[in-house]
C-alpha cells in the first residue's frame, strides 16, 4: 500500500526490477483530490468522475510502464462525497482494471452510512479500530458503531473472497503493552481480519516496519506444536534412560564400607528373596514393607506381576542384565545412622526389583 504522490513512488512502481508484491495498492485520499464541495447534482457528481478520472490516467495508468498498481484505496471519502457518488466512482476504478478497497475511520466506522454497495468493494481497511492512537485499547462501548462495519465484512467473506485489515497505526513515543496487542489478535483472528500495528514513523520509513507477531500469554508456549510433540514422545515412551549404574559394583563398595558380617548375608538373601513393590521415596522400615508384602501374597494369584526364575537369581547374571537393560533410581543418602530408601527398577515394564531395607536394619544392630 503505497501513497503515489510521494517522490519516486511511480517511478518504483514501474520498474520491474524493484521487487515487491502481487497486491500493489495506492492510496487516494479524496479530501486533496476533490477540492470542491460535492453535492448530489448530476454537475458536482460530473466534475468528481472528471477529476478521479484524470488523476487515475497521470498516475496509475501511465502508458508504456513494465508494471501497474493493481488496485486502490479509498480514504477521505465520508466528508467529501455521498454514497450513491462513492458506489459510481468505485465502478469507474473497475472499469480501469482496479481492485477498490474502502478505507474507515474511527470513531463512526460506517455507523450510518446508508444504501453501500459494498458488493464493489474487494476489502475493507479499518483504521484504528481494536488500538487507539494512544496505544489504549477500544473498549466495548467504543466499538459498538463498528458493528455495522463488522457485520458488512463477516457477511462478505463468508460469500466470497473479501480482505480485511485492522490498521491501527499508533504514536512513536507511546508505550504499547501486550495486554492491548495480545487482545486486538484474539479480535481480528476471531473475525478473519489482518492485524497491521505500525507506529506512525513507519508510514514513511520502510526501515521501520516490524512484524506485528501476537504476544505470547504465561503458558501459551506450552501449547505450541513442537512442545506438544515433545510431551508426546516423552509420554509414549516406555522407558526413560535417566542413568545406567552398575548395582553389583555399587553394592560391593557398599558392602566394603560397612562393618560386620550381617550385612553380606543380607545382600545374599536379597539375590534370593522376592521384594514387594512399593512407591518411590516411601520410608525405609518394616512398617509399610509387611501389609504391602501380605497383599502381594493375596494377590499372588493373579497373574498381573513378571517373576523372575529362580535360576537367574544369581550375582553374575543380575550383574550383566541390570548392567544393558535395568534402571536404577537411587534416591538414598547417609545421614548418622540413617538410610533412606534405594529403589530399582528391575524390568523396562516400571515394576521394582527390591527395596533394600535391609541395609538400615543391618546398620542399626550395630
Amino acid at each position: 500500500m503505497l501513497d503515489y504522490c510521494e517522490p519516486g513512488v511511480l517511478e518504483a512502481v514501474g520498474d520491474d526490477s524493484v521487487p515487491m508484491g502481487p497486491h500493489i495498492i495506492a492510496r487516494l485520499d479524496l479530501a486533496q483530490i476533490i477540492t470542491f464541495a460535492t453535492t448530489d447534482s448530476e454537475l458536482d457528481m460530473s466534475r468528481a468522475v472528471y477529476v478521479l478520472s484524470w488523476t487515475i490516467q497521470r498516475t496509475l495508468r501511465q502508458p508504456d510502464q513494465k508494471r501497474y498498481f493493481t488496485g486502490v484505496l479509498v480514504s477521505g471519502w465520508r466528508d467529501r462525497i455521498s454514497v450513491p457518488l462513492l458506489n459510481g466512482l468505485t465502478k469507474l476504478f473497475i472499469a480501469y482494471g482496479l481492485d477498490v478497497y474502502l478505507e474507515i475511520v474511527a470513531p463512526d466506522f460506517l455507523d450510518g452510512v446508508q444504501k453501500l454497495d459494498v458488493a464493489l468493494f474487494a476489502g475493507f481497511i479499518v483504521r484504528n479500530g481494536t488500538i487507539k492512537s494512544n496505544g489504549e485499547r477500544r473498549d466495548f462501548f467504543e466499538m459498538d458503531k463498528m458493528k455495522t462495519t463488522t457485520k458488512s465484512f463477516v457477511s462478505q467473506a463468508c460469500q466470497r473472497s473479501f480482505v480485511t485489515m485492522m490498521w491501527d497505526t499508533i504514536e512513536d513515543d507511546v508505550e504499547l503493552s501486550h495486554a492491548v496487542v495480545r487482545r486486538a489478535h484474539m479480535w481480528c483472528s476471531y473475525h478473519g481480519a489482518i492485524p497491521y500495528f505500525p507506529r506512525q514513523r513507519a508510514l514513511s520509513n520502510i526501515d521501520e516496519i516490524v512484524p506485528c507477531h501476537e504476544p505470547l500469554a504465561a503458558f501459551q508456549w506450552l501449547k505450541q506444536r513442537r512442545v506438544m510433540e515433545v510431551h508426546e514422545r516423552y509420554r509414549m515412551a516406555r522407558t526413560v534412560s535417566l542413568f545406567v549404574l552398575d548395582i553389583h559394583s555399587f553394592l560391593l563398595s557398599l558392602v566394603s564400607s560397612l562393618p560386620g558380617s550381617q550385612v553380606s548375608s543380607t545382600i545374599t538373601s536379597l539375590y534370593n528373596t522376592s521384594f514387594p513393590a512399593l512407591p518411590i521415596r516411601s520410608p525405609a522400615s518394616t512398617q509399610p514393607t509387611l501389609p504391602t508384602t501380605a497383599t502381594m501374597m493375596r494377590r499372588a494369584h493373579v497373574p498381573i506381576l513378571y517373576t523372575t526364575p529362580r535360576s537367574t537369581r544369581t550375582e553374575q547374571c543380575l550383574h550383566e542384565h541390570l548392567h544393558h537393560q535395568y534402571l536404577l533410581v537411587w534416591n538414598g543418602h547417609w545421614q548418622g545412622r540413617n538410610m533412606a530408601a534405594t529403589h530399582c527398577l528391575a524390568h523396562p515394564t516400571g515394576r521394582h526389583m527390591a527395596l533394600w531395607d535391609a541395609f538400615r536394619l543391618d546398620w542399626t544392630r550395630q
